[in-house]
């Protein structure tokens, strides 16, 4: 056998490409992270407590999901240890949202309601997050 030979393996094509996936957040999510963290770095004086927890809420509603820590702490730059310690659950307007993801509110409701994910005074609990971004379009 050569060298060659032994480098072109057949892969396991079922878990490696499973692996995969779970790598990669997906692109509405990975949008929302990154624009919540440039809020945080623009915000300014009384705006920075909420933009900072705001933050918080989208990692924790990204872990919540089951996407790996280590791939959300990088899409944002940090350690995954700084990450499990600012993700924290909690209570996101969907307003706020929409602004992030450049949705309608109208329409972040209709996604809601589709998802089955209960709107409690303009807002919901940051693990239903993911179900109304990665349901429809």
């Amino acid at each position: 056998m050569t060298v060659d030979e032994r480098a072109s393996a057949p892969r396991r094509t079922g878990m490696d490409a499973h692996i995969d996936r779970r790598r990669i957040l997906p692109a509405a999510l990975a949008e929302l992270l990154r624009a919540a963290r440039e809020d945080e770095r623009a915000a300014v004086g009384s705006q920075r407590r909420p933009a900072y927890l705001l933050t918080r809420n989208i990692i924790s509603a990204a872990l919540s999901a089951g996407f790996p820590a280590r791939t959300v702490a990088e899409e944002l730059g940090v350690t995954t240890e700084s990450l499990r310690t600012r993700a924290q659950p909690g209570r996101i307007r969907l307003t706020d949202i929409a602004l992030l993801a450049g949705l309608d509110v109208d329409r972040l409701r209709t996604r809601c309601a589709d998802a089955g994910v209960a709107v409690d005074e303009g807002g919901i609990h940051s693990d239903d997050l993911a179900a109304i971004l990665l349901d429809g379009p």
